[in-house]
């Protein structure tokens, strides 16, 4: 089946093939992505630097930055690309055709004891990430220091420029993409681009898929609890247990997350960081997260986080406080002591988080947004939650909270309010367009029409849910109401790995619910739910599709084992994509026109010493504290369970049925 979209808002008509009709056979070994040059145009290739451990306390990972490469090597290294871009004839090119302009320093910053912030996660004490940068074509610094390609054309057989319908997209293909600086100029057919933009560098060719950039909306940590000694169990007692797992340097742990991100395709994210209760987010806790994300080049919303009560429990005998006073004695005094730190007044927590606003509107970077996100309606008092609306209004930043995750917190709901969380924040004022709420797994049937009416978007985190055992959210219901979905890792998913790809096959094969009337995602749903519902959650206009006007983050998907051995060509791309595609099938990932991986090669993070140092940093004992926490936890679990044993079948009638007795 073939349309005619309407014409697309730049003018150009682009054609719209839904499904694409036409697929070529796949080869068995793709190329490389190639970069095309006249012939007349010379190869460059940037100097490669490999950093050496410092002898600095634990917290600093690279102090300096060695180049440690002969020139054979490096000889070897610069023809064996030559060879890859058949548009140079076979010309051989020596190191010294490498110009300073084209290299980036990438030596350590670090400040003495006094340094101030000159920006926010930049020059603080602590790691620097080492980079071994393979520095493309025409590229150069732009303001904010990134190697980029000046300009060039992203090619693939497909290029799935935006999904417009439950089955339909708009798909080029033997399409194209024209991007400078980080701006995408066009998108048409490859021929009519080339024509146009005849010197500048091709990227990817015939055997592979253009797809936007995945966005991961509802982000924690990178390291899971799991892979830090806490076992899975159902949230309300996984949330006692994760307190006793290791500890993991800040900076290290998020950039090893957006490593595992970029690796599987994520462009932005979305990190909504865990505080204790009265815990001030601010801009030193801020420092080390935005940090790990702009040395990755990664695209980060920041969540300012609060929490000023109910940092444990909810359910439907109570809170903390409830829980805590019927704890015995010894053991109620060791969880207090160690689990509520000194009080910080509501409005302090305020005043943090609206300080951290302005400071990351003030650094004016294009990769950067701040987003609000009071941690959950029962951790938050009424004061905090309207005072968290009102800083959103005054300063346009969207809202992520948490709502509904568990049946028990919607019983808290109804035991505190006499209604549900969600229905207490509508009687706040606090839902609208600008409000994300993260998994919305307990929602009622008024809930979904409060959701509608209110155009409050919903964060799916669905193997999360799976893992901690929390439910599974009414997706199918949801879209039927036309509320907009986001996509999340949360904090444990399937492999720990963060892998969005395999997020995207498990929604739209987990809401198949039995029976021929029911309906379930489409592939060109939750596509979209994981580009441009998770790019507006996330506080990002301009990212989530491939247009004009849009910036350049995009991912180029081999084809390879997507079609291998055989695959219809009457089967849609973006069905092929969503159904069929895994990590290994990332080849290259740009973000602002930057090549953050190329290859399966990442230019930014040195991914093995990354791996050592996150391992020698782990392989330790426990530490008292640790320690403290990790036996602490294990004597709360009976009372935790004895607290939660109550009924909860009149507040857990499902809206759907997988199976019966």
């Amino acid at each position: 089946m073939a349309g005619t979209a309407a014409p697309p808002p730049w003018g150009r008509s682009v054609p719209e093939i839904v499904p694409v009709g036409f697929r070529a056979a796949s080869r068995r070994s793709p190329p490389p992505v190639t970069l095309e040059r006249s012939k007349t145009e010379r190869l460059r290739c940037p100097e490669s630097w490999i950093a050496t451990r410092s002898e600095t306390p634990a917290r600093t990972m690279f102090r300096t930055a060695v180049r440690r490469r002969s020139i054979d090597h490096e000889q070897r290294v610069v023809r064996s690309r030559a060879r890859a871009a058949p548009d140079l004839g076979g010309e051989d090119v020596g190191p010294g055709d490498c110009p300073q302009s084209a290299r980036r320093n990438v030596a350590s910053r670090t400040d003495g004891a006094g340094g101030g912030l000159e920006h926010l996660g930049d020059r603080t004490p602590g790691h620097t990430v080492a980079q071994v940068l393979r520095c493309p074509l025409q590229s150069t610094p732009n303001a904010a220091g990134e190697m980029q390609m000046a300009s060039s054309l992203i090619r693939g057989r497909y290029v799935i420029s935006r999904v417009t319908g439950a089955t339909s997209a708009v798909v080029i293909p033997d399409g194209a993409v024209a991007q400078r600086d980080g701006l995408i100029l066009a998108v048409g057919t490859y021929a009519d681009l080339k024509a146009r933009y005849p010197t500048d560098p091709v990227l990817g060719g015939p055997e592979f898929v253009v797809v936007p950039g995945l966005v991961n909306d509802h982000f924690h940590v990178g390291l899971t609890p799991f892979q830090l000694g806490a076992p899975d169990l159902p949230l309300e007692l996984w949330s006692f247990a994760r307190l006793g797992a290791k500890e993991v340097d800040t900076y290290l742990d998020h950039l090893y997350g957006a490593m595992l991100m970029i690796e599987s395709g994520t462009t932005t994210v979305q990190v909504l960081p865990t505080i204790m209760r009265h815990t001030r987010f601010d801009a030193e806790a801020a420092a080390p997260i935005l940090r790990a994300y702009r040395e990755a080049g990664m695209r980060l919303s920041c969540g300012i986080t609060a929490v000023d009560q109910n940092a444990f429990i909810a359910g439907p005998q109570g809170g903390d406080n409830e829980f805590f006073d019927r704890l015995p004695g010894d053991l109620a005094s060791r969880a207090r002591a160690l689990l509520v730190p000194a009080s910080c007044p509501t409005s302090d927590l305020v005043a943090a988080a609206e300080e951290l606003i302005v400071r990351i509107s003030e650094e004016k970077d294009p990769r950067l947004r701040a987003v609000l996100a009071p941690s959950n309606v029962h951790r938050c008092s009424d004061a905090l939650l309207v005072a968290f609306k009102a800083l959103a209004v005054r300063h346009r930043t969207n809202i992520h909270i948490h709502l509904q995750e568990t049946v028990y917190q919607k019983a808290y709901g109804l035991r505190k309010w006499g209604r549900t969380p969600l229905a207490h924040l509508d009687e706040l004022g606090f839902l609208g367009p600008d409000v994300t709420c993260g998994h919305g797994v307990w929602l009622t049937e008024d809930d979904i029409d409060l959701l509608a009416r209110t155009r409050t978007s919903i964060c799916h985190n669905a193997s999360s849910n799976l893992r901690v055992q929390s439910g599974i959210a009414p997706i199918g219901r949801l879209l039927q109401v036309g509320i907009r979905i986001a996509l999340g890792s949360d904090e444990a998913g399937l492999n720990d790995d963060k892998d969005l790809i395999q997020e995207m096959r498990l929604v739209l094969k987990l809401h198949r619910v039995p029976g021929i009337a029911s309906t379930a995602p489409t592939a060109h749903q939750v596509l979209e739910m994981a580009t441009v519902n998770g790019a507006r959650a996330a506080g990002f206009g301009d990212v989530g599709t491939l247009e004009p006007g849009q910036r350049a983050d995009m991912v180029l998907l081999s084809l390879r084992h997507i079609e291998e051995p055989y695959l219809d060509e009457g089967v849609p791309i973006v069905d092929a994509v969503v159904h069929r595609a895994r990590v290994l099938d990332v080849d290259t990932v740009l973000i602002d026109g930057e090549l953050v991986m190329q290859g399966r090669r990442l230019t930014r993070i040195d991914r093995s010493t990354l791996l050592k140092e996150l391992g020698k940093a782990l392989n330790r004992p426990l530490r008292p504290r640790e320690t403290e926490r990790r036996e602490l936890a294990s004597a709360l679990e009976p009372h935790l369970r004895r607290f939660y044993a109550e009924p909860i079948d009149a507040v857990a009638t499902p809206h759907a049925c997988y199976n019966a007795r």
